[in-house]
């Protein structure tokens, strides 16, 4: 069965989604780092898995962090490669001394992972004390404090989600979200989220990672010199069309300044195929902070989406050759206009956009 992170937020770039798609699950066999699902092994890892889930069970409605600590993170100690689990000194960050959390080691100096937890359900984005700024939140702080150690990887958990975080001294951080409550208390089944927790948070797994983002950043450098590429091509193609059109004929004829209409062209060609570009990248987010907020509704489904709206027109036309008349022509504009100027109805509520696209 494929590879599903589908119960996951990725959030950095780290691990930008392609390499996550497409890539992630390959690069976690080529090292030896995902257990395996089938076999003894599967057995092995399927029996740990209830067992997990019974300790899961427990936190319910509320608990301090020991309580969270006792059943969230202890039970998988050895799971993951480790002996033991200590609490640790404050450490000094750009912000002063703050939290080291929990260290898990084991016996090997070089094997450690560091993990913070607090009561269950605790926001973990808020201040962690009142009256402090959101830089002061408990990932905030566990970021900073895996910078100032020189640390790659660590562990967040309020017993609702489970945040792993990747350090990197030289770009932004990332992290991986996991829902704990509902996701994995309800899944009978080896959640993938899980297997990748175990692969990561592993002593082999925290030393592979600067491997993995080095990959991932090539990787991300690939896909967006392809999408460039495939970018020009869409731009290229799409002109010539409006040049091969025989209506057009004759106005072209007229035109005798060419590489201004060339330049003309090619700008209004690339602003239209950006613009296709950025309502399909809207529409298909799985972030909520990216995507359209009313991309689920059936107005938008069925009378604008280019995605869906217009997909059951595109296998006639590319496989028959099939004529659409202005459908497609008019069908753009509406949407470029939708954008351009807003709408506002029971279903859709769209702000004019602006900008340089709209």
């Amino acid at each position: 069965m494929p590879f599903n992170l589908a119960d996951c937020q990725f959030y950095g770039p780290a691990l930008p989604e392609p390499f996550v798609q497409f890539e992630l699950e390959r690069e976690l066999n080529r090292l030896g780092l995902l257990p395996k699902t089938s076999g003894q092994e599967g057995k092995q890892l399927k029996a740990d898995w209830e067992t997990y889930r019974r300790h899961l069970a427990q936190l319910a409605v509320r608990g301090g962090s020991v309580r969270v600590r006792n059943q969230v993170i202890e039970p998988i100690l050895k799971r993951l490669g480790y002996d033991d689990i200590k609490q640790q000194n404050p450490v000094e960050t750009r912000e002063g001394r703050e939290s080291g959390g929990h260290l898990l080691t084991n016996g090997d100096d070089s094997a450690r992972l560091r993990v913070w937890v607090t009561s269950f359900d605790e926001d973990l984005d808020a201040p962690a004390r009142r009256g402090q700024a959101y830089r002061f939140s408990h990932v905030r702080i566990a970021q900073r404090v895996l910078l100032a150690s020189g640390e790659r990887v660590g562990l967040v958990t309020n017993g609702v989600r489970l945040h792993l975080l990747i350090s990197d001294p030289a770009r932004p951080d990332s992290q991986v979200i996991i829902p704990i409550d509902p996701g994995w208390k309800r899944s009978r089944d080896v959640p993938d989220s899980f297997r990748l927790l175990l692969a990561l948070a592993s002593p082999a797994g925290v030393k592979a990672v600067p491997e993995l983002v080095d990959k991932a950043r090539l990787q991300q450098a690939r896909v967006t010199k392809e999408l460039r590429s495939q970018a020009r091509k869409a731009v290229e193609r799409f002109v010539q069309e409006v040049l091969d059109h025989p209506d057009n004929r004759a106005w072209l004829a007229e035109q005798t300044d060419r590489q201004a209409l060339a330049r003309t062209l090619w700008h209004e060609g690339l602003v239209t195929v950006y613009r296709l570009l950025f309502i399909l990248k809207l529409e298909s987010s799985d972030d909520p902070a990216r995507s359209f907020t009313f991309a689920s509704t059936s107005l938008w489904r069925n009378t604008f989406s280019p995605s869906m709206a217009l997909a059951r027109y595109v296998p006639p036309i590319l496989e028959q050759g099939a004529e659409t008349g202005e459908m497609l022509e008019n069908g753009l504009r509406n949407l470029f206009r939708m954008f351009e100027q807003g709408i506002e109805c029971t279903e859709l509520n769209v702000k004019p956009l602006g900008g340089s696209l709209f």
